[in-house]
């Protein structure tokens, strides 16, 4: 099996790099890795940062040649939406009703 890899070239976080990394991460399951490959001066440490922010864990270099880090998918994510209602829909507006 090959190892998604999301290249960012020289965008850094402060230009939306995490978009990037998240999309990657919503195409596997918890658990899984991704590689991302990269060049800004400061993606190690702004990529750990927003890893332990979103409850993915980053593992700078990974073994993996190219690659400057994985990124290990958290169950956080899945979990915050585990019975979540969407807004609007007949079961969020009967529970307002029953207010």
């Amino acid at each position: 099996m090959t190892l998604p890899t999301v290249d960012l070239a020289g965008l850094g976080f402060d230009a939306g790099a995490h978009i990037l990394v998240r999309l990657a991460l919503d195409e596997v399951e918890p658990g899984s890795e991704v590689g991302v490959v990269g060049t800004h001066p400061e993606l190690l440490g702004d990529l750990t940062a927003w890893c332990r922010s979103q409850g993915h864990t980053c593992l700078p270099n990974g073994g993996v040649p190219g690659v400057r880090a994985l990124v290990r998918k958290g169950r956080a994510s899945v979990a915050a939406w585990v019975g979540s209602v969407r807004a609007r829909s007949e079961e969020h507006t009967s529970e307002l009703q029953s207010l």
